[in-house]
């Protein structure tokens, strides 16, 4: 009989809100792996959902910062040396050491999952001197990983060509279901934004587009590190009627709120390579719900929405620009055509059409 093989997932986050890696790892379980997902936990963490797979999060003095990393590497390293493992996912470059130091003493399979082009994220971009060590460990550690994987074809083309590797594409997908999910009921037809509430997400926008759309309310879904500084514009621009900021959800609840939307909006600004040729969860949310969305000009989603209109798309962040496009959006005749589009993307861009890259990259 097969021994079946042991397979663990590491991220730097505290796993509840990562639903790329839960799909990942109810596929690894599904196909006979036994799966743990290590991540950390936070003084603001909830309980973790129950799940077929284990889940395990680990106790750091720091937040952020380095000391953070340092602390949550090495907390990985030690949790993990004794354990028989046959393959091991490091997801973005804050775990690849972890890999990297395993390799020194087991035979693995090696992945390294991108979900972002890392040292070009926001936090870096004035940060010359820690960007640079990041790369440091990007080339120490990414070139020597046995399968590489990224959520698109812009990046796996520049991640490719920077490390020399094969990037395969996983997008960030939702499974096709065939569950009906009961929509969020709400007093008025609403704007949905369902994210991170950080820096650089287009929200201030969102927020003051709102003073030309006063038909419609805005609801923000997330968490994140500027709420209160969201929750301070909406009060000095006297938009607290029409301006709702929900809180972290959980995915069904989730689900829920973006079944139940009229319109979806994702929005970045463009300061950061990392978000230029990003693709988000929410873009392909928005399609599975058959909600319109308002989208960045940016490759990836351009590349998708060239072949299904899906929605509309701004080049920059401006209130004005954006209460116009969403106004054009929700023509009817325009909204049917969106609607329509999203029934036939979605079962193009769903998470079983990836079976064979998870074949190719765990066997």
């Amino acid at each position: 009989m097969t021994k079946a093989p042991t397979t663990y997932i590491l991220v730097s986050n505290d796993i509840n809100g990562d639903q790329r890696m839960a799909r990942m790892a109810s596929y690894l379980y599904e196909s006979g792996h036994h799966v743990t997902i290590l991540g950390r936990s936070k003084k603001s963490s909830l309980p973790l959902k129950h799940c077929q797979f284990i889940q395990y999060r680990l106790h750091t003095l720091w937040e952020h910062g380095p000391m953070f990393y340092l602390i949550l590497n090495i907390r990985m390293v030690i949790y993990l040396i004794g354990k028989p493992i046959d393959h091991l996912v490091c997801v973005d470059v804050d775990t690849m050491l972890v890999g990297k130091i395993l390799r020194w003493f087991k035979k693995i399979n090696w992945v390294f999952d991108s979900h972002e082009w890392f040292t070009e994220v926001p936090e870096l971009v004035h940060k010359s001197k820690v960007k640079a060590i990041w790369e440091k460990v990007s080339k120490w550690t990414i070139p020597y990983a046995d399968h590489c994987i990224t959520v698109n074809e812009s990046l796996s083309k520049i991640l490719g060509d920077m490390y020399h590797k094969d990037f395969h594409v996983l997008y960030n997908t939702p499974l096709l279901s065939k569950d009906e999910i009961s929509p969020h009921i709400h007093r008025r037809k609403y704007i949905l934004y369902q994210g991170a509430v950080n820096k650089g997400r287009g929200l201030e926008c969102a927020i003051l587009s709102m003073k030309i759309l006063p038909e419609l309310d805005l609801l923000i879904v997330g968490d994140g590190d500027i709420v209160d500084e969201m929750q301070q514009l909406i009060i000095k621009n006297e938009l607290k009627e029409n301006v709702h900021l929900i809180g972290w959800k959980s995915k069904s609840e989730l689900d829920s709120y973006t079944k139940g939307a009229f319109i979806g909006i994702n929005l970045l600004d463009n300061e950061s390579q990392s978000y230029y040729y990003s693709l988000a969860n929410k873009f392909f949310d928005y399609i599975h719900a058959e909600v319109p969305a308002v989208h960045m000009d940016f490759p990836a989603y351009h590349d998708i929405m060239d072949k299904y209109k899906i929605g509309l798309t701004i080049n920059h962040l401006d209130p004005g620009l954006l209460a116009q496009t969403i106004q054009n959006l929700i023509e009817p005749t325009q909204y049917q055509a969106c609607v329509s589009a999203c029934q036939k993307a979605k079962r193009v861009y769903h998470w079983g059409a990836h079976v064979d890259v998870m074949e190719k990259v765990f066997g």
